[in-house]
This record gives structure tokens, C-alpha cells and sequence, in this order.
């Protein structure tokens, strides 16, 4: 029986002789097992019986004499059980501490951290130009300091910004008003003419007032006249107003026409020709209707001012995917490598002291910016070309469109890698690319020897038909095209211009086929193909029918006379190349803009 004030469990006596003389437990008197114990020359022992219970041992002596010994068995039970209820209470003191401390934390963290996090907040949904941002300062402190910092550097910025803006319409205004002194002599010489005829349909009237139906008809000479008059005086009147901020849906060929009908005199003046090549269908954007047609004016004027006499400027209004392509390309001087960096930098020009401002370029970019646009510059030979796109609205951005390369790699149909003969900087196959990719946003390599082309790091897919001639091609674009129609080029062709690429994306309406010819006859890989083509073209490669007549014959296709429709086009435009003796009798490649689509 346990003792709870000592904790004492048992207690056993034993004499010098090792024999039970007393104990608690007067049942081990009776267990010879227990009523003995083993001699030990240790005066103090000390035994853990188990977890809970140990043993003590004392030998009693007086001065040397062994008397006995006494055994006490103690228990751990009750120091165990406080020593749990301590933990217990430990740890329920622990965690109430640990959750008022973390409920402080995050109640410090939120009341410093709210004002931070509105601020972060703010500054990554701070847009330009507008600088507007819902934030309140909170407090006085320093963290309410610079909330109030940034909230009035916000509003310097705000008023930077309408002061740049303001100024940037200045100067727009001043290059506008300077576009009107140089168009003014023409104008002048343009009004002059029907005065002149007015003046002399007055005179003979005041000779014979008596006929009236010489009256009549020199009046309508007279009426026309002063309506031309009045309509060029209209026209320079709204070129010089100051453009309305406003955005608004713009017929591009309209703004064009009118830039060319104000632009002509001085184009005349000048003997210079210009020809509009203008798209089949309305293309339309959303902007300024002024200050597009100050951007095609300053374009087309800097066009004439590098022309000479009898030289034709090229203008050519064309889609190209979801974009609009203005192009103003003229045969002039060209612009110098060296310039090509800074054309585009505000008061920077090439033209004489006193012949240009240097801010029609500038103008120009910062307008088509403006339009969410891009505008690029090539160099020719002779001669230079702007190209601004501009994106359409949705309904007017026609099909989507992909490209493929035919590329053929050792087959019969395009010769052993052909591709891969050298022209100028790159190789024919990456020069057909190029025209593909700067149009369009996935254009891929066809070829059967894709191992060939793997150090070029193009996209290549596995032209696997063979001995169909040019289907096979078209065939293996349409099994990859992800959109609803592909743009083919073949990759023999370096002198291909992109103009023609242009073209066809132009007449691509809902037709099955939009097919290039050449003077040599119809091209099938310079077309474009609705995915609907694929079925018609397997069923013809499994008849073993590979003339494409008879397919077109089948398909709304629509075959455009590229040569007569670009006349100014190379001759060798579609010179098949195969080997690198026919590049030796090539020029050199005009130089296309690589810039790729995103």
C-alpha cells in the first residue's frame, strides 16, 4: 500500500545475515524468493524497478558492525502526474501566448502593412498618361509621408505630361502650318488656272451679252471653275485646322485619296508621278481623321521632296492579317545607313538648312503610336519605303492566316536542300521566312529532310508526300494550318517581294484559293489556301490527279496576274534558283524590314 505523503510503496527489513526480518508486506514472509537477500559490499544502493517505481537500499551499521539492511520501495506516480499537469498547463500557456502574439503580429502587420500594400497597388495599376490612382494618405507617419509623397509627385507628373502634350500639338501644328507653305505655291498655281479661264469667260460675255446661250454655257465654265477654286481652298482649310482630339472610324483609302489630291500640285510642280494602289475592300481603323492624313501628308511630301523629275512614287493600301499596311515607297536618293538610327528623332533631318523643320518624322511615329501602330523603314536600291500599319477594326480584319515555307528539302519537287543556298545575308529558305514572318504570326518550314534545316532554328514540319508535284506541298500546309487560310511561298524564289505577299492577302476574301500567275504561267505554291481545300486535294493525290487545273476547276478559286497588277515588278521576280550558278547571275536582293509580328 502506497504511502501518498512519502510516496513509499514498501519497506523491507533484513538482519546481517541476509534474512527478512520485517516488512510492510507481510505476504513475502511467506516467498522464500523474497525473504532472502544477496549480500552486497556496497553501504548504499539505488535500482529502477520500472518507469514508475524504484528501489533503495541502506546498510545499518554501528561503527564497523553490520546490523542489517533496509529496502524502501518508492513510486514516481505522483510526481508524474504533476509533472504532466505542469505540461499540460505549460502548453495551453504556450499556445495562448503564441496565438495573442501572432494575433498582435498580424494586427501590427495589416495596420503597417494596408498602407504599403495600397500603395504597391497603386503604383502597379498607374498607367501614363493619365497618372490617376484612388489612394487616400493614412496617418502622419512616415509611411503616411510618403503616400502624400507620391500622390503629389503623381500630380507634377500630370501636369508634366499635359504640358509635353500640349506642347507636342504645338509642334504638330507648326509642322502642319510649315506643310502649307510648301504646298502653297502649287496651290497658288492650282487656283490660278480656273481664275484665269473665269476671267476669260467674263471678257467674252462682255463682248457679245447678247447671246444667251453663250451666257449659259460660259456661266456653268465659270461655276465650275469657282468650285474648284472653292474646293481646294476647303481642302487646305481643313488640313491646317487644328485636329480634333476625339477617335473616331476612319476610312484609310479616303484619308489616302485626299492626302494625294492636296499632295498632287506639289507633286506636279515637281514633275513627279504618283500611283495609288488601293485595296479591294474597306479598310477602316479607329483615330483622328486629321492627324492620319498629316501622317500619310508628311510621308508622301518627304516621298516627293527625294524624287526627281519623271520619277513615280509607289502608294500602295493593303491588309495584311488583322492590320492595315500604308506603303509610300519612291526611287529617290535613299536615306544613308548611317541616319537610319536618328530618322525618326525630333529636329533631326537630311534635307538642306531652312528646307525642313526635322519634326515630320517624329510626328509621324508619335501619330501612328498614338494609333497603337508600327511604322518601319526600308532601304532600296535606289530609294526608300515607309511602311505603317495600322490595326483595323474587327470586322474589316478579314481571316486568319498562317504561312509555310515550301521548302521540299531532297525531293524531286524542289531539288537536293536547295534551300539552303546562300543569297546575300541569309539563305533562300530564311529569306522566304522572313517575307512570311514579317506578316504573319505562325509561319512554319514543309520539307522532307528536317535534319537539313535544324541549324537554321526555323519551325520545321515533315513534307512526307512525295511524287505529286506541287499538291503534295499545299497538302502537308493545310494538315498543320492552325488558322482558316495558309500563305504559301516556295523557298527558290530570293527575288520575291513582299508586295506581291501583300496582294494576295488583300483579295483573300472567302474564296478557296487565291492563286498567283507569272508571265510563265499559274505558281500554286505563291497562293493562298482555305483548310476547306485539304479534302478536294486528297481525294485528287489518292485518284493520282495532280493537275491543278482540273482541281481549280472544282474550287472558287480566284488567280491573280501579279505582273499586271505590280508592273513595275523585277523580271526574274519567279526565277526558279536550283543551283549556285543560276545565283551568280542574280543582283543583289532588295533589302525587306525584318521586323516579326509578336
Amino acid at each position: 500500500m502506497t504511502d501518498v505523503a512519502s510516496n513509499v510503496v514498501e519497506i523491507r527489513v533484513y538482519d546481517s545475515a541476509g534474512r527478512l526480518r520485517n516488512s510492510s508486506n507481510l505476504a513475502l514472509f511467506a516467498d522464500p524468493r523474497e525473504n532472502r537477500l544477496e549480500q552486497s559490499d556496497a553501504t548504499v544502493e539505488f535500482e529502477n524497478l520500472d518507469p514508475v517505481r524504484f528501489r533503495v537500499r541502506h546498510v545499518l551499521a554501528v561503527s564497523s558492525r553490520r546490523l542489517g539492511t533496509l529496502q524502501m520501495t518508492f513510486t514516481r506516480r505522483a510526481a508524474l502526474d504533476r509533472i504532466a499537469a505542469f505540461r499540460g498547463r505549460f502548453h495551453l500557456a504556450t499556445a495562448i501566448a503564441v496565438f495573442f502574439a501572432l494575433a498582435f503580429s498580424l494586427l501590427l502587420a495589416r495596420t503597417l502593412a494596408r498602407p504599403i500594400k495600397e500603395l504597391s497597388r497603386a503604383m502597379q495599376h498607374l498607367s501614363a498618361p493619365e497618372y490617376e490612382v484612388a489612394l487616400k494618405p493614412h496617418g502622419n507617419d512616415e509611411i503616411g509621408d510618403l503616400q502624400q509623397a507620391f500622390v503629389a509627385m503623381l500630380g507634377r507628373l500630370r501636369r508634366t505630361q499635359a504640358e509635353s502634350r500640349e506642347q507636342q500639338r504645338a509642334l504638330a501644328q507648326a509642322e502642319r502650318l510649315a506643310t502649307v507653305g510648301t504646298l502653297a505655291a502649287g496651290l497658288a498655281h492650282e487656283i490660278n488656272n480656273p481664275l484665269a479661264g473665269a476671267r476669260n469667260c467674263l471678257a467674252r460675255l462682255q463682248r457679245q451679252p447678247e447671246r444667251s446661250d453663250q451666257v449659259v454655257r460660259y456661266a456653268a465654265l465659270m461655276d465650275s471653275a469657282l468650285e474648284r477654286i472653292e474646293q481646294i481652298v476647303r481642302d487646305l482649310l481643313d488640313y491646317t485646322r487644328r485636329p480634333e482630339t476625339a477617335q473616331g472610324t476612319v476610312d484609310l483609302a479616303a484619308v489616302v485619296a485626299q492626302t494625294l489630291e492636296l499632295a498632287s500640285l506639289q507633286a506636279d510642280r515637281r514633275g513627279v508621278r504618283c500611283r495609288f494602289l488601293q485595296s479591294s475592300r474597306p479598310l477602316r481603323v479607329r483615330g483622328s481623321t486629321q492627324h492620319l492624313q498629316q501622317m500619310a501628308m508628311n510621308l508622301l511630301l518627304n516621298a516627293i521632296a527625294a524624287s526627281d523629275r519623271n520619277d513615280t512614287i509607289e502608294i500602295s493600301l493593303t491588309r495584311r492579317g488583322p492590320h492595315a499596311a500604308l506603303t509610300i515607297r519612291d526611287h529617290g536618293r535613299g536615306i544613308p545607313a548611317a541616319d537610319r538610327e536618328r530618322i525618326f528623332d525630333p529636329f533631326f533631318t537630311t534635307k538642306a538648312a531652312g528646307e525642313g523643320t526635322g519634326l515630320g518624322l517624329w510626328i509621324v511615329r508619335e501619330i501612328v503610336t498614338r494609333h497603337d501602330g508600327t511604322i518601319d523603314l526600308s532601304g532600296l536600291a535606289p530609294g526608300t519605303e515607309f511602311r505603317v500599319e495600322l490595326p483595323l477594326l474587327a470586322e474589316d480584319a478579314g481571316p486568319g492566316v498562317a504561312g509555310a515555307v515550301i521548302a521540299g528539302g531532297r525531293s524531286r519537287r524542289m531539288g537536293r536542300n536547295k534551300g539552303l543556298l546562300q543569297v546575300a545575308d541569309a539563305t533562300m529558305l530564311e529569306h522566304s521566312y522572313r517575307l512570311l514572318r514579317s506578316r504573319l504570326p505562325e509561319v512554319v518550314v514543309c520539307g522532307d529532310a528536317e535534319n537539313a534545316y535544324s541549324d537554321l532554328g526555323l519551325p520545321v514540319i515533315n513534307d512526307a508526300v512525295e511524287g505529286c508535284g506541287p499538291l503534295g506541298g499545299v497538302l502537308t500546309a493545310l494538315r498543320w494550318c492552325p488558322r482558316d487560310y495558309c500563305l504559301l511561298l516556295p523557298c527558290d524564289l530570293p527575288r520575291m517581294e513582299g508586295r506581291v505577299l501583300d496582294l494576295l492577302l488583300d483579295r483573300c476574301a472567302d474564296q478557296d484559293a487565291v492563286i498567283a500567275r507569272s508571265p510563265g504561267g499559274l505558281e500554286p505554291l505563291v497562293g493562298l489556301y482555305h483548310r476547306r481545300c485539304r479534302a478536294p486535294i486528297e481525294a485528287a493525290i489518292l485518284r493520282g490527279d495532280y493537275a491543278l487545273r482540273r482541281l481549280l476547276a472544282h474550287l472558287n478559286a480566284e488567280i491573280v496576274d501579279v505582273c499586271a497588277e505590280l508592273p513595275d515588278l523585277p523580271p526574274d521576280l519567279f526565277a526558279n534558283i536550283n543551283t549556285p550558278g543560276d545565283l551568280r547571275n542574280l543582283p543583289p536582293t532588295p533589302a525587306e524590314p525584318r521586323k516579326e509580328q509578336p
